[in-house]
């Protein structure tokens, strides 16, 4: 492959070294369906550039992705959240910085559906719009060998964005209609959404490297 082509450049965009920081957040994305015990199956929404499938098939979990285009990463299903197939369940389904892209009255129904097509878990990553603090300190010595990583967040006046304007759009998708801290979406209205889709959320954490990505595990009650 012409390493200096668009399309080269394109593909490994994350692993470039200004995206350092974004790396973690691959990572994240990883351990839960990579770890968590009783995950042998994953379906994922927006699969980008398609990391994800990669490793988790290299440790033997099936793997399927589903995309309204294909961006290169040969999606198993051609559609939109909302019309994927009823028919079909998975352990996990997932979707990373992917329903902020959508308008905010759909982020219930959209859980609903990922819920619909899970067998248990459902995990998702949003972009929070807030201020952070994030402290690291690794201490390696004789006999101590340790990491201490805090992470403090606080959220922003919540901004108005201009969603009649995204509405009209040719791109709708190019947009972030709504991020973590927004009127309606801060912490707590994220776990009232979650129930209202039969969820429950089970963790919630920030990655260390980059907070301004933010992680949700739910699991169907």
């Amino acid at each position: 492959m012409d390493k200096s082509s668009k399309n080269y450049i394109e593909l490994t965009h994350d692993v470039r070294p200004k995206r350092e920081k974004h790396w973690l957040s691959v990572f994240h994305q990883l351990t839960v369906p990579a770890c968590l015990e009783d995950v042998h199956s994953v379906l994922e929404f927006g699969p980008g550039r398609g990391f994800l499938g990669a490793v988790l098939k290299y440790y033997g979990v099936e793997y399927f992705a589903a995309d309204v285009v294909d961006h290169g990463a040969k999606p198993d299903f051609l559609c939109d959240i909302m019309s994927f197939p009823e028919d079909k369940t998975f352990d996990l389904v997932c979707a990373f910085q992917a329903l902020e892209h959508n308008p905010p009255e759909t982020y219930v129904l959209h859980l609903k559906k990922m819920a619909a097509a899970s067998n248990k878990y459902v995990y998702i990553s949003l972009p929070y719009y807030g201020r952070w603090l994030s402290l690291s300190l690794s201490v390696n010595l004789p006999k101590i060998n340790r990491n201490f990583i805090k992470t403090f967040t606080l959220d922003r006046l919540p901004i108005k964005r201009p969603i009649e304007k995204y509405r009209e759009s040719k791109t709708p998708y190019a947009h972030h209609w709504f991020e973590v801290g927004d009127k309606g979406f801060k912490k707590k209205d994220l776990i009232e959404h979650a129930e209202k889709a039969g969820l429950k959320i089970t963790e919630m954490k920030h990655s260390h490297s980059f907070p301004y990505h933010i992680f949700i595990l739910m699991e169907k009650v």
